[in-house]
């Protein structure tokens, strides 16, 4: 979708900041017309989507925080192996909420820049930029480029269809782009190998679905 995106604040939400989308799509897009009014402890909240002259008028949560990239590239911070696991859960729960609406929402571009620490103690953030999400209907796999290279599913760059575990992939790769700096040990050797199995480059040998890949991270965090 092409679009153009910045931040306001509106009276619509007493004045709260929130990110504003121009779609060039006159068609409501189904993704935001599902999630608009919904709320997820892990997901940015859809406001309003409006249709005017020229596409479609979006209105997101803006997330007070910093993303994960702006964390570690810029700032030079480093995550625990716990808080690692623990943004990986929270991370999988919200795309648990996506994967589960009526028609199923695949995000399609999960990379550290996407992911907003709302909190670090305790560990709480917030998945954004919902606006461009592709939607699952009538069990029909979509075929569409949607991303960020380096951390987007091999099917995604090379135009095949996608399906929810390529957002697996995407959890992978953030979680990977976090673990570096994290001291070598039992739990680190078990959070790589859950990293190797969400990217493999076949989609069959990855976790079937985000509740398995949290699974796996809870047992890491919670010792079973």
């Amino acid at each position: 979708m092409r679009n153009a995106k910045y931040v306001k604040e509106t009276t619509f939400l007493k004045k709260e900041k929130v990110v504003v989308i121009l779609s060039m799509e006159k068609k409501e897009f189904l993704p935001v017309k599902q999630l608009r009014g919904k709320q997820h402890f892990n997901v940015a909240r859809i406001y309003e989507s409006k249709k005017v002259l020229d596409g479609t008028v979006i209105m997101e949560e803006y997330v007070e925080g910093k993303n994960l990239d702006d964390i570690i590239r810029k700032s030079g911070e480093e995550f625990s192996l716990e808080e690692i696991i623990e943004i990986g859960i929270q991370l999988c729960d919200g795309l648990r909420f996506l994967h589960r609406q009526k028609y199923p929402i695949l995000h399609g571009d999960i990379k550290p820049e996407n992911i907003i620490l709302v909190g670090r103690n305790p560990i709480h953030i917030k998945l954004i930029d919902l606006h461009d999400c592709l939607c699952k209907r009538d069990d029909v796999l979509l075929k569409s480029f949607r991303g960020t290279r380096g951390f987007c599913a091999p099917e995604q760059e090379e135009g095949r269809y996608v399906d929810f575990c390529s957002d697996i992939y995407g959890i992978g790769k953030t979680l990977e782009f976090l673990q570096y700096g994290v001291k070598e040990g039992k739990g680190k050797k078990r959070l790589l190998k859950i990293i190797k199995k969400a990217t493999a480059i076949n989609p069959k040998d990855r976790f079937v679905t985000v509740a398995e890949l949290q699974n796996e991270l809870s047992a890491i965090l919670y010792g079973y």
